[in-house]
């Protein structure tokens, strides 16, 4: 075979070549765009691939040609890539936690060219899985708290109206206060009955055109002095039910001052975000799950429906009611929303 033979195959050759590189270029940049960190190792552990999305799960630069234990431990990723790489596990998958919050499904799959890592960032929708299942247990309280409420306030009017009658008949003074005491538990009673029902039936809210720092503002007045407010912003509108954010905030205010033993709660509003500050002993970490269930309350003389309710308001005006910080020298609740906040689920 002379040159001239040769020519042909050698431009077809290039253009091959060129064909790959461009199909090279394509599937990198389809690696480096999509939502799922890719790490490539050897069969001797050097990572010869790591797209951007990986990075930023790992929190790390631009890694690549370096060792994996140069970078991570063995079982940093939830499984031994020394055993994936020798043939002692063909596949694994993890769900583990990277960092303070972030939560990372890892799925390791072994080859004859190596290991390949696909790491998805799961916080988000696991935070979204939470959430929908802690509405639906909300849901299915609510209606069973419902439907005792019901029958518990039948015989707690027969029981009140036979005291006043009792009462009416009595002499002695100590008969008489014993029967007064049954007419105001029998009120207690059926005021808390009322609010289980209140709490059950869905919110009507009728929205305007308010500013949340004016709704924040008032509602600090009218708690009394149980609050210190400080607006950093002048102005932020919302379509809102003002009464209704009113009582919500004047229940997580009286919730912080109550656990602070009667320190004032301080009050910050700003453009998409509220803050309430108490100086209480905080809340222990066996609570927090509960903080945000209806009837759960460590309070002696508590009914556990303020900041469910609190929630419940805040999250039909489109908001969201998050415990952010606690500790032994306090707690911060933050309500954040967005400016084109309208009703959402009631």
């Amino acid at each position: 075979m002379n040159i001239y033979e040769l020519e042909p195959l050698y431009y077809d050759l290039c253009k091959r070549l060129t064909q790959l590189e461009e199909g090279y270029k394509r599937l990198e940049k389809v690696l480096q765009n999509i939502p799922v960190g890719v790490i490539v190792l050897s069969k001797q552990g050097w990572m010869t691939y790591v797209n951007r999305c990986a990075c930023q799960i790992l929190e790390l630069e631009k890694i690549s040609l370096c060792l994996y234990w140069d970078v991570f431990t063995d079982d940093y990723l939830g499984c031994s890539m020394r055993a994936l790489l020798d043939g002692s596990a063909c596949e694994h998958r993890v769900l583990l936690t990277i960092g303070q919050q972030r939560e990372v499904e890892v799925i390791a799959t072994a080859s004859e060219e190596g290991v390949t890592l696909l790491l998805q960032d799961r916080t988000h929708s696991l935070k979204l899985e939470r959430t929908l299942q802690h509405n639906q247990q909300l849901q299915a309280l609510g209606e069973m708290a419902a439907c005792l409420a019901h029958e518990i306030r039948n015989p707690l009017g027969g029981i009140e109206g036979f005291a006043s009658l009792l009462k009416q008949e009595l002499v002695n003074d100590e008969h008489r206060q014993m029967a007064r005491a049954i007419i105001d538990g029998s009120r207690t009673l059926n005021a808390l009955v009322t609010s289980v029902l209140d709490y059950s039936k869905p919110l009507e809210l009728h929205f305007q055109m308010e500013n949340m720092v004016e709704i924040v503002k008032e509602s600090c007045q009218l708690s009394g002095g149980q609050a210190v407010f400080k607006a950093l912003c002048k102005s932020s509108p919302i379509l809102a039910d003002k009464e209704r954010l009113k009582l919500a905030f004047l229940n997580l205010i009286r919730n912080g001052w109550e656990a602070a033993d009667h320190k004032p709660v301080e009050v910050y509003v700003d453009q998409h975000q509220i803050t309430f500050k108490d100086y209480g002993k905080g809340i222990a970490s066996q609570h927090l799950p509960h903080i945000f269930t209806p009837f759960f309350t460590t309070k002696v003389q508590g009914t556990g429906l303020g900041l469910s309710e609190a929630h419940k308001v805040i999250r039909a005006h489109g908001g969201k009611l998050e415990l952010t910080q606690t500790s032994e020298s306090g707690t911060i609740f933050t309500v954040s929303w967005n400016h084109d906040s309208k009703h959402s689920d009631r």
